[in-house]
């Protein structure tokens, strides 16, 4: 496999300039005659102490052929910035940055917003600006067209001196056009409704999912829903609220959907985990399942040919046109080790993927695979001992097995940090991009 072209963002949370030093050994004497008799000796020592060092690394370039930054300044200086989406081919990367030096005339130094760097000669601009001080950038459609992000918004209430309140809300804004559009409704709308969690886009960005978490009475550190959780999916084509709360069903643990979910590129499915019952797929203690938003119809996608479940997971990824879906079961079961599986809804098959994943459950941590299923990246994080943690941006061949450190220079320097939130590959499987604060990478 060749070992493909990256791109990338990094996050610095410091620069460090590291100067080497010369260790000096002094002569005994204090006249010419002795300092020139200890020359020979010191000379022969210096000598033999650099053959027992290693050479030194190759110093990291400031340009790369296969990397290049996303995060910076007019004046090329590196900011600070969390990666959050990437073109299908690559040419484009939106991150999220609190930098006031990306683009003139920043009026909010210290909050983020949302910019889009394009690799094709445009620059960085910002594509989300708003007084929000809770503004989050969720996805961007793979075209690079539409970004979906939550931040505050109208709640419908006016106090006693004409000032309107805010709740947090997801929105979508068109890139071309600047147009925002908000996808979930007042949270009043529902009884018992405390926050809408984002739960994927459309490739088209027309059909966004998202799951109404239910207002929660705790007592100490146990806590009880008041409500369902409910799957709701917004046609920004019809303008319709899309109400699957009976047909995607979710039990709550703590007070809040005790399971995950998420929309098929394609906009007309739904991959989903829970514990509840679904005795119409043959499943009476939950799992994954696909449902269909046309049909109506529910499948299990846990289960191997022969049958066998493995233990309800988190859902992580479609891939391969939306005909496969990826999930992540960290308890090993008869149908296999914890892991990364993968569904084949055409064939039936489920397999382990070979990637080396540390997870907690319900850590929505993606997986980004590539159109035909082949190349997939991910964050492969080792625990070093104690609180320690190596985060790296992995792209595996699956058809191959070869891997790769995204973080790596083309003259073999290997980035001495790690990725602060996640890896996308595009959807070509040529480019990766990531947000990294290692210091030797520019």
């Amino acid at each position: 496999m060749q070992t493909p072209s990256r791109r990338f963002a990094f996050a610095f949370t410091s620069l460090a300039l590291i100067l080497g030093t010369a260790a000096c050994g002094g002569g005994g004497g204090d006249d010419a005659t002795s300092q020139a008799s200890a020359a020979a000796p010191a000379s022969e020592r210096a000598t033999a102490l650099a053959r027992r060092r290693p050479p030194p690394p190759p110093p990291a370039p400031t340009t790369d052929a296969t990397l290049a930054l996303a995060s910076a300044s007019a004046s090329g200086v590196a900011v600070a910035g969390n990666i959050c989406g990437v073109s299908s081919d690559g040419g484009k990367v939106l991150f999220t940055s609190p930098s006031d030096t990306l683009v003139s005339g920043d009026t909010r130094p210290f909050l983020d917003d949302i910019f889009l760097k394009n690799f094709n000669g445009n620059g960085v601009v910002r594509v989300v600006n708003t007084a929000s001080r809770s503004l989050t950038c969720l996805a961007m459609t793979p075209d690079a067209n539409t970004v979906v992000f939550a931040a505050d918004a109208t709640n419908g209430l006016v106090d006693v001196l004409g000032n309107s309140g805010t709740e947090l809300a997801i929105l979508v804004q068109n890139v071309a056009t600047g147009q925002q559009t908000r996808v979930t409704p007042l949270l009043s709308t529902f009884a018992n409704v405390s926050a809408f969690q984002f739960a994927g886009v459309s490739d088209d960005g027309l059909r966004v999912a998202f799951i109404a978490q239910p207002s929660r009475t705790c007592s100490g550190f146990d806590c009880t829903a008041n409500g369902p959780a409910r799957m709701l999916v917004r046609d920004l084509a019809t303008g319709s609220l899309i109400n699957l709360e009976s047909q995607v069903r979710f039990t709550t643990a703590q007070g809040v959907a005790d399971g995950t979910a998420l929309l098929a590129p394609n906009g007309r499915s739904l991959a989903f985990s829970t514990r509840a019952a679904y005795p119409e797929a043959a499943s009476p203690s939950g799992g994954v399942f696909v449902f269909d938003l046309a049909s109506a119809s529910v499948r299990l996608v846990n289960a191997d040919a022969a049958g066998r479940q493995v233990q309800l997971g988190d859902v992580r990824a479609f891939l391969s046109n939306s005909s496969k879906v990826a999930f992540y079961n960290a308890t090993a079961t008869d149908a296999g080790p914890a892991g990364v599986y993968v569904k084949d809804l055409v064939a039936g098959s489920l397999v382990r993927l070979p990637v080396n994943l540390t997870l907690l459950p319900g850590s929505l941590v993606p997986l980004s695979f590539s159109d035909d299923g082949r190349r997939v990246s991910y964050v492969e994080s080792n625990n070093l001992g104690g609180q320690l943690f190596n985060s790296l941006p992995r792209v595996i061949d699956l058809a191959t097995g070869a891997l790769v450190n995204a973080a790596t220079l083309t003259n073999g320097t290997v980035g001495n940090g790690n990725v602060t939130v996640s890896a996308l590959l595009s959807r070509d499987g040529r480019f990766a991009a990531f947000d990294n604060n290692s210091t030797n990478l520019l």
